[in-house]
């Protein structure tokens, strides 16, 4: 069994084992010692006993977003941004076989490779890549995506999930201009959360107290926030445009067919945006 760092296995335990669908995830998922991230959760969950919610739905809803293309053509290439341990690609993989998909972040993709090669054959490597690259070298970061078989002027979806928090607005910005098209034929799944005061009063302590705690605990240095505005400015910069948008209200309408944690559009911290590009 593998063990994995307190930060990783946090969002693991977060997530838990329903928020991937594939066999191939959760046989993999076995292979995982989240022991490490135990604390984390429990002092989280003091503070909020429902936040793996936010973490389920995000989940939930960058899938829903990427099913929504690829249900109308999955001849796509995926790069995934800050894949880290999760696997992702597999649920991609097994419900879209004939994707390309691109595991990208700064550390622990070979380590991945590896637990891949174990769950699912060598033969994984044909379909998807692992990419060890730091995403914020713009020329760097699209020389190693093409070394790996990346086309750029083949269709491509990027996710961007639990990234958007921890860069500037121009570094992320900057990564998504790679994937320009003329004819706006890319996607971005973008991931964000909501600034303090754009919060619903009763829920935007809450993210606050959680975030506070884990900035000290994990010694991060800040937290980027999005809203509409800022994100139509931004899409604007790379001739993009925001063609939908899921709240964390919208989310668990579409799990439970009924909204008891999340009643207004604001009531989580959490949105997902799809945007061409």
């Amino acid at each position: 069994m593998i063990h994995i760092s307190g930060t990783s296995a946090l969002v693991l335990l977060w997530g838990g084992k329903e928020a991937y669908k594939s066999s191939l995830a959760k046989k993999y998922m076995e292979n995982l010692d989240l022991s490490a991230g135990d604390e984390l959760y429990k002092n989280c969950s003091a503070v909020w006993e429902p936040y793996h919610e936010i973490i389920k739905n995000r989940k939930f809803g960058v899938f829903s977003l990427l099913e929504s293309i690829l249900n109308e053509n999955e001849n796509y290439q995926i790069i995934i941004l800050a894949a880290g341990i999760a696997p992702l690609s597999l649920d991609i993989l097994e419900k879209f076989p004939n994707t390309k998909i691109f595991d990208t972040d700064i550390e622990n993709m070979n380590i991945k490779k590896e637990l891949y090669e174990q769950t699912a054959g060598e033969k994984i490597t044909e379909s998807i890549k692992f990419i060890q690259t730091d995403i914020i070298n713009v020329t760097e970061f699209k020389k190693r995506l093409a070394e790996h078989g990346w086309d750029e002027n083949k269709k491509s979806i990027v996710i961007a999930e639990g990234i958007s928090y921890y860069l500037s607005e121009d570094e992320l910005w900057n990564t998504f201009s790679i994937f320009q098209s003329k004819s706006k034929s890319n996607f971005i799944i973008l991931e964000s959360r909501l600034p303090y005061d754009k919060v619903a009063d009763d829920m935007k302590e809450i993210q606050e107290k959680v975030w506070v705690y884990l900035k000290e605990t994990l010694n991060l240095n800040h937290v980027t926030r999005y809203y509409d505005e800022k994100i139509n400015e931004y899409s604007a910069k790379i001739n993009g445009e925001v063609i939908e948008k899921f709240s964390m209200k919208d989310i668990e309408m579409m799990r439970y067919g009924k909204n008891e944690l999340f009643k207004e559009h604001n009531s989580g911290w959490i949105e997902i945006r799809k945007i061409t590009v």
